[in-house]
């Protein structure tokens, strides 16, 4: 009689270490996983800096390209128009 008494007891006791167990490696995985979580946010927001500050010398120097070509198309038209009048 004294063993059934005890065993109800015994279950619920066991449920909660059980329970308590859980819970502690739970909360350490979720920390684990925070924490892995929040370095891999800092280190996307570093590189989505470097390539925005890698987007804007490409655009710098797209720009130059573009000045460049501008210049070289203004004496290109020059030459033509210099090559049409010693044809005439």
């Amino acid at each position: 009689m004294l063993k059934s008494d005890n065993l109800p007891s015994m279950r619920l006791k066991i449920s909660s270490i059980i329970t308590d167990e859980m819970k502690t490696v739970l909360s350490e995985d979720f920390g684990y996983l925070k924490n892995e979580m929040q370095a891999l946010r800092l280190g996307l927001a570093n590189s989505t800096m470097a390539v925005r500050a890698e987007i804007d010398r490409v655009k710098v120097n797209i720009k130059e390209v573009e000045g460049s070509l501008s210049t070289w198309s203004d004496e290109v038209v020059a030459m033509q128009n210099t090559v049409a009048e010693l044809k005439t």
